[in-house]
């Protein structure tokens, strides 16, 4: 009988929850892979600058990579410039990192994969550079 006409009348609905809850209890068995999901990192106003009322400067546009590793901040405040990229710990007592972009107003991720990040210009940039190279990483090509 074909798979999706099993599942169709319904006699199979716990295998589905029986492998989910398997497999979490295997990668809980295997120990922490990430932040706990309520994890609060708080931003240090010395690196991201402070806001109007002197605390850490929030961004007004984030987009999260898909890993969950970076956040890419788009008017992040006096201190970072325009646009900053922010690495957060693999742990929770481990410290946010602010790296410093040379996007002039507005950055995007290209594809769903983060491989390029493009400035509202049109030019596009290799991602592991930025970290690398910050505001020194140079345009790969400028697109239309």
């Amino acid at each position: 009988m074909p798979l999706n006409r099993a599942f169709r009348g319904g006699r199979h609905a716990g295998v589905l929850a029986l492998g989910v809850g398997a497999a979490m209890a295997m990668a809980h068995a295997a120990g922490p892979a990430c932040i706990p999901p309520l994890t609060y990192l708080p931003l240090d106003a010395h690196i991201v600058g402070r806001d109007t009322h002197g605390v850490a400067a929030l961004g007004t546009y984030e987009r999260i990579s898909p890993d969950g590793r970076f956040i890419l901040r788009s008017y992040s405040g006096a201190q970072l410039g325009k646009v900053s990229l922010m690495e957060l710990p693999a742990t929770s007592s481990g410290a946010v990192k602010a790296y410093r972009t040379p996007f002039s107003n507005e950055a995007f991720p290209v594809q769903g994969t983060w491989r390029y990040l493009v400035d509202v210009s049109g030019e596009h940039y290799r991602f592991s550079d930025i970290p690398r190279l910050q505001t020194a990483a140079k345009p790969l090509f400028k697109g239309e």
